[in-house]
């Protein structure tokens, strides 16, 4: 399930091993590429990491996927 995911990705983010982290969030937007608040917490592992650019255009694909979505407006 994408919460599992998103959960291990978390845990792998905390371990520092963000390349494994990064296929986790990679395999929820996988598993349901509609839904924004994937996209943010990508952004938001992404922004921590340091790839702000890369972080900027997944905000870019929650804000596609739901306009009225104020997080990715503001972050």
């Amino acid at each position: 399930s994408v919460q599992f995911w998103l959960e291990k990705g978390e845990v792998l983010h905390s371990l520092q091993r963000d390349e494994d982290a990064l296929i986790c969030y990679d395999k929820c937007i996988e598993l349901e590429s509609d839904n924004d608040d994937v996209y943010m917490r990508k952004a938001a592992f992404l922004k921590d990491v340091g790839k702000t650019e890369e972080a900027i255009a997944s905000l870019d694909e929650a804000l596609r996927r739901n306009p009225q979505n104020e997080a990715a407006w503001i972050d």
